[in-house]
């Protein structure tokens, strides 16, 4: 007999109502009696049966149906107490690959690690995990700070702030203030517990109330205390704001004129419904809803492929080599792209560490296509994390280059 979670919660693993699978779906009604009847089963039979049965289920299941070539994989024996991201029940093998326009649903989260990024003003390290008491959607760690997205769109950020003279507005949260107390209710030098972002400035240049977000994107920096950093947050309608540094475009705001800015600004001419983005040491790579890559800030090394003649671009640039693109990450100075319809994955960057997957002495690359010779399956995930690139696989197996 098979073991299968049923419908309703339990405590403890049920014990399988079926005798052993029948080898072909069974057509008789059933019948009242003492004991568990063959037919019909909530469980996936050796042989799928392909129309309804003609005694139907008396238990609900989770999904309008559970009837598999495959077994499903990895069922659990419990219910899970929080909403799971897909409610429904994927056959083998899942597709892990999120959607243009996924729906976000809140979860458990947790955190740990050194208490400045955080924001904890007990000064107390986070040893194990301690779960974040908010209904969380969507999170981000840069270097020494964070972004939490709520379920009702609200973005809080918190973290360490070296110095109000090199600090340039990474977390978007207006000026600092010389705290001569530890206040929890603005911006300081030094560590900062969780603050909203109340407000943002829109394309025309006012400052108005922040939008519901659904994703956010923190800033990394070398060293980690620099303040030069810039962050991303997307909108649930649509829409990219940045803040942070701006000394080479990354910002989008169209020039240099502005070295940085503390709040978050929209960037203008972008076409298309932003849904994706991701955030490198000088330069900003955003996803429209039909696939296209647009890119703004350094290109000293290819970062946001615009060939070996551009320097930067202080506009949304498209990548025009790149399409179809389902998933994107970025590394310090570089960038990885996957388009799961094509089957292809692009590179474009720093390949100082191999981080692209092929040797190049050193070269930056310019948008190939990276070629994983020697690998089965398809790729369905890309990440990337300072100088090295990870691939999933949809087999379950994880690849990686770099270091």
């Amino acid at each position: 007999p098979t073991e299968m979670p049923t419908a309703y919660p339990t405590l403890t693993p049920t014990v399988s109502p079926t005798l052993l699978p029948t080898e072909s779906p069974t057509l008789l009604p059933t019948v009242t009696t003492d004991e568990p009847t063959i037919s019909p089963t909530l469980y996936p039979t050796i042989s799928p049966t392909l129309e309804p049965t003609l005694s139907p289920t008396l238990i609900p299941t989770f999904s309008p149906t559970m009837i598999t070539d495959e077994p499903t994989s990895n069922p659990t024996l419990f219910p899970t107490l929080m909403p799971t991201f897909s409610p429904t029940i994927t056959t083998y093998p899942p597709t892990l690959t999120p959607t243009y326009s996924p729906t976000l649903i809140a979860v458990n989260w947790y955190y740990w690690g050194a208490e400045e990024g955080r924001g904890n003003t007990l000064g107390e390290n986070q040893q194990i995990p301690d779960e974040i008491p908010a209904k969380i959607i969507d999170v981000s760690a840069g270097s020494r700070h964070t972004f939490l997205v709520q379920d009702d769109g609200t973005v809080v950020g918190a973290g360490f702030i070296e110095s109000i003279f090199s600090y340039r507005g990474h977390l978007g949260l207006g000026e600092v203030s010389d705290c001569p107390k530890p206040d929890k209710s603005i911006l300081c030098e030094g560590t900062n517990d969780p603050l909203p972002v109340k407000e943002v400035v829109d394309a025309s240049g006012k400052v108005v109330n922040a939008p519901e977000f659904e994703r956010a994107y923190a800033g990394v920096g070398v060293p980690s205390d620099s303040g030069d950093m810039h962050s991303l947050l997307i909108s649930k309608d649509g829409k990219a704001y940045v803040t942070g540094n701006n000394n080479k475009g990354q910002l989008c705001l169209g020039d240099l004129k502005t070295e940085h800015v503390n709040l978050f600004h929209e960037v203008k001419d972008l076409p298309g419904k932003a849904v994706r983005g991701a955030v490198g040491q000088e330069f900003t790579l955003i996803l429209t809803e039909d696939g296209d890559v647009y890119g703004c800030g350094s290109n000293e090394v290819g970062q946001i492929g615009q060939g070996p003649d551009v320097v930067y671009k202080a506009k949304p640039t498209k990548i025009k080599e790149v399409e179809d693109v389902t998933d994107l990450s970025t590394g310090l100075g570089f960038a990885i792209f996957l388009s799961r319809g094509k089957q292809k994955i692009w590179g474009t960057g720093s390949n100082l560490y191999g981080q692209l997957c092929g040797f190049t002495g050193g070269i930056p690359i310019t948008v190939p296509e990276i070629n994983l010779e020697g690998t089965v399956g398809d790729v369905i995930q890309v990440e990337a994390n300072r100088e090295s690139s990870y691939f999933l696989f949809d087999d379950g197996v994880v690849r990686s280059c770099g270091r």
